[in-house]
């Protein structure tokens, strides 16, 4: 079985607690072909998706990761294609899902184009499932995060991304 892991650079990757690196690895692990590539890497020829993509063996022990010479692969010359990629949820992001469109049926895709597009990962759980979730707050202001924040009597978990504009 041949996967393509569309993800972060290796170089980036904290294997400690990594589901990608677990996936990846478990797939050589069982002698299955694992290649990667980044968002950038991906393109589209005459209606065809590919890759410039990286065959990758990784290991249970440092270097982790052992890649070889990239090489331009359509992504329909892979069994599965595995959507990896951290957010942002930002033009790249969409981009990615287009191409990501265009692979056939005959390869599956595992976080696949349609359900990133539709089903935002933090606010389909909050409008589907809020009874099960403690308080939380999505928003882009930072004084109604601080208000928020302020207002909890208990510890938080929180990320923040901030999106500031040149004015």
């Amino acid at each position: 079985m041949r996967s393509l892991f569309v993800m972060d650079p290796l170089e980036s990757i904290v294997v400690e607690g990594d589901s990608t690196y677990v996936t990846m690895r478990e797939c050589c692990d069982r002698g299955f072909s694992v290649w990667m590539c980044t968002p950038q890497d991906l393109f589209s020829r005459d209606g065809r998706a590919g890759a410039r993509a990286t065959e990758v063996h990784v290991t249970g022990q440092t270097p982790w990761f052992e890649p070889k010479a990239s090489q331009e692969r359509e992504l329909a010359s892979f069994d599965v294609v595995w959507m990896r990629k951290d957010p942002p949820f930002d033009i790249r992001y969409i981009l990615t899902t287009y191409l990501l469109d265009m692979v056939p049926e005959t390869t599956r895709i595992v976080n696949g184009a349609h359900g990133l597009k539709l089903f935002n990962e933090k606010l389909w759980v909050q409008s589907h499932y809020s009874d099960l979730q403690p308080p939380t707050l999505v928003s882009c202001r930072t004084d109604q995060i601080r208000a928020f924040v302020e207002q909890q009597d208990f510890r938080l978990v929180y990320r923040i991304w901030l999106m500031v504009q040149q004015q």
